[in-house]
């Protein structure tokens, strides 16, 4: 009697964790995504439009590929290669930049400057807890609702 009532709760708690865990992501994604909008309004893309568009797009889909991934992991894929992608365009832009102004120190150092940016922080921290999503739905013994 004790077992089930432990299982229940476990599950019940775990699904209480994914859903927190979902809703972390979810919230996050939007202000990626808000970001990206906001970004392709203000940046002038007449200096290398290639790179200014990906730095737009790669925040602009994360929301998307939250809402419409299959499977977690096709939804942990994704939400990486749109991380490595804002990271490098961002830190290319960033390069840009201080290259112009003349303060540039290495590339490294660029990269590492980048890092700390919220957004990329944010983008970072969506593919921790897809991932995290994913083990508490691999550890459940019924997986909760696919959001």
């Amino acid at each position: 009697m004790t077992a089930g009532i432990e299982g229940r709760v476990r599950l019940n708690i775990q699904s209480d964790a994914w859903l927190v865990v979902r809703a972390l992501t979810g919230t996050l994604c939007m202000f990626v995504t808000f970001h990206g909008g906001y970004s392709g309004y203000a940046m002038d893309f007449r200096v290398n439009p290639i790179v200014t568009i990906l730095y737009c797009d790669a925040q602009a889909l994360s929301i998307f590929v939250f809402l419409f991934a299959r499977t977690r992991r096709e939804e942990a894929a994704l939400q990486t290669t749109l991380a490595l992608v804002y990271l490098t365009v961002y830190s290319m832009l960033n390069w840009r930049t201080c290259a112009a102004l003349g303060y540039c120190g290495t590339v490294a150092s660029t990269v590492m400057e980048t890092l700390r940016t919220r957004t990329v922080e944010a983008a970072i921290a969506i593919v921790v807890l897809t991932l995290v999503a994913a083990a508490l739905e691999r550890s459940g013994r019924t997986s909760p609702p696919r959001s």
